[in-house]
């Protein structure tokens, strides 16, 4: 299985770089190995995206730390996996802003409405609301760590593991297309 490895924080060169991987791919299924302490939200965004316009089944994996836009990918992968020693992070993302003050009051109204399709698609893929994840940051200092353990729990990831496939599972999968 070809794996896509964003082990940095998340830009706009990762997404290019994501792209050009996707168009390598000539398999059903591929794996996005995530250890990053956040980036750009867009270009997670776009990533995602990306994961969703193909018909490949997207495995995600944390094998140490998913946080901000990391966690925005691995949440939205077909299969979710992390290590058992994982540790994530969410929170009310921040922007910089820049160009003239007109143009910074804009970006600034704009915020809101941003982080909030931000928060609609994590909680979409999670199945829990958007207020739940609103109230975990309100009431934890804006940022909510949580172990591989929760997340499984809250429906961030779907299983504690390491997704590499074993070769009996990797004869199985061949037995059964013939």
């Amino acid at each position: 299985m070809k794996t896509f490895y964003i082990s940095d924080e998340v830009k706009y060169a990762t997404a290019e770089k994501f792209y050009e991987f996707c168009n390598e791919i000539d398999e059903e299924e591929a794996c996005v190995t995530v250890t990053s302490t956040g980036g750009n939200m867009w270009a997670a965004t776009a990533i995602v995206s990306i994961m969703e316009d193909t018909q490949i089944k997207w495995i995600t994996y944390c094998p140490a730390i998913a946080m901000s836009a990391g966690l925005h990918i691995v949440a939205h992968g077909n299969e979710r996996w992390a290590s058992k020693n994982a540790m994530f992070m969410y929170h009310d993302g921040w922007e910089s802003y820049s160009g003239s003050m007109d143009k910074i009051k804009e970006q600034i109204n704009n915020k809101g409405f941003n982080m909030r399709s931000f928060d609609k698609s994590f909680a979409k893929r999670t199945g829990q609301t958007v207020s739940f994840w609103e109230q975990k940051i309100e009431t934890l200092t804006r940022e909510f760590y949580f172990t591989a353990a929760t997340a499984k729990r809250l429906g961030v990831i779907d299983k504690i593991g390491c997704p590499l496939l074993t070769l009996e599972e990797v004869a199985r999968r061949k037995e059964n297309k013939v």
